[in-house]
């Protein structure tokens, strides 16, 4: 899309990714995951896309979760980029990374929710 922002940082160190366009009511429960060391295998800092491994303890839990049509959001922290290891568009590659690995397990999550402290 021409007229999307190349990142959805909604203040200085804060990211917030809606991905699709499924409507979910108010009051919903929903799964909050944290990503590094609960859906990815924790390797530090990642800023690799080729280093990201999935847990294969999640999986399923977020396929059902999908499948039930609970929302799946991904939270986390991102220290690296505070610490000037990396920058967002590094983050951008490495998420979009976990995001496609799920998808390719046939599992998605409908949100990123990301700081960079």
């Amino acid at each position: 899309m021409a007229d999307r922002a190349p990142h959805p940082l909604v203040e200085p160190g804060l990211w917030v990714e809606r991905i699709g366009d499924k409507v979910f009511p108010e009051r919903m429960p929903a799964l909050f995951l944290d990503r590094d060391g609960t859906i990815n295998v924790d390797s530090g800092y990642p800023s690799d896309p080729a280093d990201i491994v999935l847990r294969d303890d999640i999986v399923p839990a977020i396929r059902a979760a999908n499948q039930a049509g609970i929302p799946v959001v991904v939270v986390t922290n991102q220290s690296g980029i505070a610490r000037g290891y990396f920058d967002w568009s590094v983050f951008t590659d490495v998420n979009g990374r976990v995001l496609e690995l799920l998808r390719d397990q046939g599992a998605f999550a409908d949100m990123v929710l990301a700081c960079a402290y």
